[in-house]
């Protein structure tokens, strides 16, 4: 008799192969070991993952680059 599959579930409880994510895209920046390490503990230490460390700049960045957008869209439209 066969055995039935074997479900594996992750930290988050989200099986895992079954996730679809609504956002596809990511952005990143190659760092060494050593400073991966520090972001870590530096996150641990504050009781957050790197993600929420970095998420406010990332949206500041996203808040300029849309400015710029607009306003370089202004500039097109006027010329």
């Amino acid at each position: 008799m066969k055995k039935p599959h074997r479900k594996v579930y992750g930290p988050t409880g989200i099986k895992h192969g079954s996730e679809d994510r609504q956002l596809k895209k990511y952005i990143g920046k190659r760092i060494s070991e050593a400073d991966h390490e520090l972001l870590t503990r530096y996150a641990a230490s504050l009781k957050v993952d790197v993600a929420a460390l970095l998420a406010p700049h990332v949206d500041s960045l996203l808040d300029k680059a849309r400015q710029h957008h607009l306003e370089s869209a202004l500039v097109t439209a006027n010329s």
